[in-house]
């Protein structure tokens, strides 16, 4: 459990979790030229403050080619990551019931997708750039690039679609602060279908504000203290005990 809360915790926080991998790539996808241009006039600054007028002019920055694969993929890796840990540790009845694996599935499709569009050798930077800054299809592209361009925007737009449904839906949920693990570790607890532990350390749960377990299995209860035993069959609305020993 304590692994579990401090791999959730890097999904939560704000600088490194779900919101910001999702607003990241939201704004890549919708704004990616203005980024590009921002990162140009940057790196003008840093070369003037470091060289003459004549060496200025003859730097070369990326290409918008190279900006965009770049910041696809340093945006696209922690977003996947984000929502493998999702997947893997939010408990399995939360995530069935909102619908959030297919979500998620989805979206990873459609980004492998856009990254096998981005890398291809065909990709023009020029057209590329004009596509994505008016948001529609480039006149004359070059023939090389125009079943990438015919695929790259209908992906786009649909990524896009998926990542603020997504936002919306995780908006919408009660998950826990990042500043509490103390509360991860409650929701997780809360939202569980099954709780695996001692009989000691089921003491935890009477803290835990839940629904009434439907069933407690105590095993190898026969080499259990009665006081211990106690512990988990005092938890507040307990329905059914069973027993399991073998002495």
């Amino acid at each position: 459990l304590d692994y579990r809360v401090e791999r959730l915790a890097e999904c939560l926080g704000p600088l490194t979790g779900w919101k910001h991998c999702l607003t990241s790539m939201i704004y890549f996808l919708e704004d990616c030229v203005s980024q590009y241009h921002i990162f140009v006039e940057n790196e003008l600054i840093k070369a003037k403050e470091h060289r003459d007028e004549d060496e200025v002019r003859e730097v070369e920055f990326k290409s918008f080619l190279e900006f965009a694969r770049a910041r696809f993929k340093s945006t696209a890796s922690p977003l996947r990551k984000c929502f493998f840990i999702f997947c893997t540790h939010l408990p399995k009845r939360f995530v069935l019931e909102h619908n959030f694996q297919n979500m998620v599935s989805q979206l990873v499709h459609l980004l492998d997708s856009l990254e096998s569009l981005l890398f291809q050798d065909n990709v023009v930077s020029e057209e590329l750039e004009e596509l994505l800054s008016h948001h529609k299809i480039v006149e004359d592209p070059s023939e090389s690039f125009v079943n990438t361009l015919l695929l790259l925007c209908p992906r786009r737009r649909k990524c896009l679609s998926v990542l603020k449904t997504l936002r919306h839906s995780l908006e919408e949920l009660d998950l826990p602060s990042v500043m509490n693990k103390g509360s991860i570790m409650e929701f997780c607890i809360q939202t569980a279908s099954l709780i695996f532990c001692t009989a000691s350390s089921s003491y935890k749960l009477h803290s835990v504000k839940m629904e009434p377990l439907n069933m407690l299995v105590i095993d190898e209860a026969a080499q259990l203290k009665e006081c211990e035993s106690i512990i988990p069959l005092q938890l507040t609305g307990m329905r059914h005990a069973i027993l399991i020993g073998d002495e």
